[in-house]
């Protein structure tokens, strides 16, 4: 088979590859059997030339790939490709190494039959190697463990179906996300992988361990799966080169000379100035090896330029009497795998914990990110949720492979550290949503030819089965649509390894002319719910709706089931719909063993379940954004990396509170200022609360960051905790970090933390937690209180994203 779930346009590249007989795989070295030898008695500085790519940043993927908009900047993978592969063939003691399989892929798909055939030859002889191997270099903080594995996966199957062997590697390489999840080095380690190298951690965390000998350390990396560690290194220098040792076109670093009778002569005064660096770094390392990373963003363009200043620097070095700890120095092209091999086995420190959060200065931790483009952060999960789904039903519906190439390579790049970070640029930022959208589209066509098959029906007609993308704002049209007699039957799916209880939500534009029944014509209660002024006050809902039918249903693991709504003739109609009540005195709600006092004044007050009693009150806050001009560490801005509050947060005034009691379920809803909507609903054991923000008003020219904060009388001190990607929890305490210690100047934003899926707190007897659709960052700030972030509106550039503002919170989300 071709690439499995690639893309329909990569179907040719296995018929291509029959033809690469000129290399065989059998006489593959790979490079890790064609290391440097590494002589004890040297001291061994590994020069590893690479070039990272972002898969979206300042400029589409595409954009980046083919050199378009070089407005914005002048640069083209497709040509460090290219010239890679020229240097590389014309010296086989030179090696590269490429991470991100995207490009990698695009490139590919983009050249010849005789391109191709060297690129695979370099690989098979251990010039080239890939590390990491994923789709692109993910971000660790606000991805789902799902997700991850599958751009992983996707990444290295592309890589082992065209290089076999040689193009599977065991060294992870995450030199540019802001920060480390402990979760992701657990899932490398359960891939097999044996380090994995980082660029940014903490900059007091980076002087302790550089003060201690202890940048290379063993990460022990979960709590239940003891195989679950491995090697982590610390770059020197995050990833790029020694200052003054950029020789790419972007840079303005003078070249290497090495002709004595030349004016410009300069060798030995460049080794002079490599060594004083490299003398001084070596001391944060334990070994007699080094690495030192020789490329930056996008470099390698003309990767002869780098190599022949490479070249001539390994000549004023090598041989002339430079040592460090004693010994000869000497430099050699090698590779992160190389490097690896040669350091592994000496006795390193332990870590348990992860590299949340990350500041890169006193007054710039890197937390902002955690939230920011909120709805792009909900339809990833959604995307992803729709991904698996479909997956299990072609399986089970036996469809066979590849028919959800398009949402799995979109998803894929989503993932990526200037994706779902909401770190792009909007043009950027529209490019992803629109190959998601796409895919979503092809996603419809698998589910509806899946469930066609299971059930034994057929769905003639273009508009048999309609997937309804706006149910999150009470819009699909084709409810809307129904008179007299006209029936549809909704399809829920579980794609859980559990039952599954939960709550339906149809959009009706009619009151009380419905009935709602299984197949078999046994009734299921429902409630007919008017649609919340705040849903109807969002400018991008076009749909008729005025309510909504509300009903529970209940599907078996990996199982679907059917419910039947007709529309009620006029005489036969039941009077099952409720208003909406004025919440004007302190009243309980009771539903299913829950409880929850409200105050027309404060809201909630009380939370009471199977009679465990939390007196708490939730709320609505925004921090004020701090403003600068970034010239000095204290005048950082907040912006779409940093979260920089200025002040503490203020609350927003609750205006309204109304109540409406159904059959089946309970509904709160509430309004905070002029811009924050709120739905809580109580039912099936369930407390859900709904929001919707936005636009976030900036006449007072203010930039604001919304949290959600919920005040108790739990005794939890200063800790609580956060799941890691969805998968293992970890313990957080306030102004504290497990390795080194802590000299905060925020202590707002520097005890945030990402929240992928769940924050709690806890005391002896009783536990207060926030579940969420999507990533978010949030702390507890003090004993009993627990806050997440939900909408960021900055109106100023944090100085990391190059005129990047956060500013998506011009638009409501929900």
């Amino acid at each position: 088979m071709p690439l499995a779930g690639a893309p329909t346009r990569l179907t040719g590249a296995f018929l291509v590859l029959l033809q690469l007989a000129t290399v065989r795989s059998e006489d593959a070295k790979c490079s890790i059997q064609t290391c440097p030898q590494v002589d004890p008695q040297y001291y061994t500085v590994h020069i590893v030339p690479h070039s990272h790519m972002d898969l979206g940043w300042l400029k589409t993927v595409e954009q980046y790939f083919f050199g378009t908009k070089a407005g914005i900047t002048s640069v083209s993978v497709q040509y460090i490709y290219d010239s890679v592969l020229a240097e590389l063939l014309s010296d086989p003691n030179k090696k590269f190494m490429f991470v991100e399989t995207g490009f990698f892929e695009l490139w590919w798909t983009h050249r010849d039959n005789s391109a191709r055939e060297n690129f695979k030859r370099l690989v098979l002889n251990g010039q080239i190697e890939f590390v990491s191997g994923g789709y692109v270099m993910n971000d660790e903080a606000t991805v789902h463990y799902m997700t991850t594995i599958n751009q992983m996966t996707y990444g290295l199957g592309i890589l082992k179906e065209i290089f076999g062997e040689c193009g599977t590697t065991r060294v992870g390489w995450q030199i540019d996300p802001f920060g480390h999840s402990r979760e992701f080095a657990s899932l490398l380690a359960q891939m097999g992988f044996q380090g994995l190298y980082l660029g940014r951690i903490d900059y007091q965390d980076k002087s302790h361990r550089e003060a201690t000998r202890t940048m290379e350390f063993n990460w022990e990396a979960s709590e239940s799966l003891p195989r679950a560690r491995l090697t982590g290194i610390v770059l020197a220098n995050n990833y790029s080169p020694p200052p003054g040792f950029c020789f790419d076109e972007f840079c303005n670093d003078d070249p290497i000379v090495e002709d004595p009778e030349a004016e410009e002569y300069n060798g030995p005064k460049r080794a002079e100035d490599f060594m004083k660096w490299l003398t001084d770094k070596a001391n944060f390392y334990a070994t007699n090896n080094f690495l030192v990373t020789m490329g930056n963003d996008f470099n390698y363009q003309n990767a002869h330029k780098w190599m022949t200043n490479l070249d001539a620097l390994m000549r004023s070095i090598n041989g002339k009497g430079y040592q460090i700890k004693g010994l000869p120095v000497r430099l050699v092209y090698s590779t992160p795998s190389c490097y690896l091999a040669v350091i592994q086995d000496q006795k390193m420190v332990n870590k348990t914990d992860d590299f949340f959060p990350y500041a890169s200065d006193p007054h710039a931790y890197w937390t902002g990110y955690f939230t920011s483009r909120p709805a792009f952060k909900y339809l990833d999960r959604f995307s992803n949720n729709w991904f698996q789904a479909t997956t299990q039903l072609a399986a089970m519906a036996r469809l066979g492979p590849g028919h959800l190439g398009q949402l799995r390579r979109a998803l894929a790049i989503a993932q990526h550290h200037d994706a779902v970070t909401g770190t792009a640029k909007q043009h950027v930022n529209d490019d992803y949503t629109k190959m998601v959208s796409v895919g979503l589209t092809q996603a419809e066509k698998v589910a509806e030819k899946a469930l066609a098959a299971l059930s034994g029906k057929t769905f003639p007609g273009a508009k048999s089965i309609t997937f309804c993308r706006g149910l999150n704002i009470s819009e699909c049209d084709v409810i809307d649509g129904l008179t007299n007699g006209d029936g549809v039957s909704v399809t829920v799916y579980n794609p859980a390894s559990q039952k599954v209880q939960t709550y339906i939500r149809i959009p009706v534009s009619a009151v009380n002319h419905f009935t709602v029944t299984t197949p078999n014509g046994t009734n299921i209660p429902f409630d007919c719910l008017p649609i919340s002024d705040g849903l109807k006050k969002l400018a991008e809902r076009k749909g008729k709706a005025t309510h909504e039918l509300v009903f529970p249903v209940e599907v078996d693991a990996l199982s679907f089931t059917n419910v039947d709504i007709r529309h009620r003739p006029a005489d036969k109609r039941i009077p099952w719909s409720y208003p909406e009540l004025e919440v004007t005195e302190p009243r309980t709600i009771s539903r299913d063993g829950l409880q929850v006092d409200v105050d027309p004044t404060r809201g909630i007050v009380r939370l009471s379940l199977n009679g465990i009693e939390i007196n708490a009150t939730a709320g609505y806050y925004f921090y004020a954004s701090r403003t600068g001009n970034n010239t000095k560490f204290n005048f950082r801005a907040s912006g779409a990396y940093i979260f920089r509050n200025d002040g503490p947060a203020k609350q927003l005034p609750l205006k309204s509170i109304k109540i409406i009691e159904g059959r089946t379920i309970t509904e709160v809803r509430a309004q905070y200022g002029d811009w924050v909507y709120e739905s809580y609903r109580i039912g099936l054991n369930c407390f859900e609360v709904d929001w919707i923000a936005g636009p976030i008003p900036i006449k007072d020219q203010i930039g604001k960051e919304l949290v959600y904060s919920i005040d108790s009388n739990i005794d939890s001190g200063s800790e609580f905790f956060t799941d890691s990607n969805g998968r293992e929890n970890l313990r957080r305490q306030r102004n504290f970090r497990p390795t080194w210690l802590l000299n905060s100047s925020e202590p707002v934003a520097g005890n945030y933390y990402p929240v992928n899926t769940l924050i709690a707190i806890k005391d002896k007897k009783r536990t207060i937690g926030i579940v969420t659709d999507r990533s978010h960052g949030g702390s507890s700030l003090k004993s009993g209180q627990v806050e997440i972030m939900l909408h960021r509106r900055c109106l100023h550039d944090d100085a990391f994203g190059r005129a990047l503002v956060a500013n998506s919170g011009r638009w409501p989300c929900k």
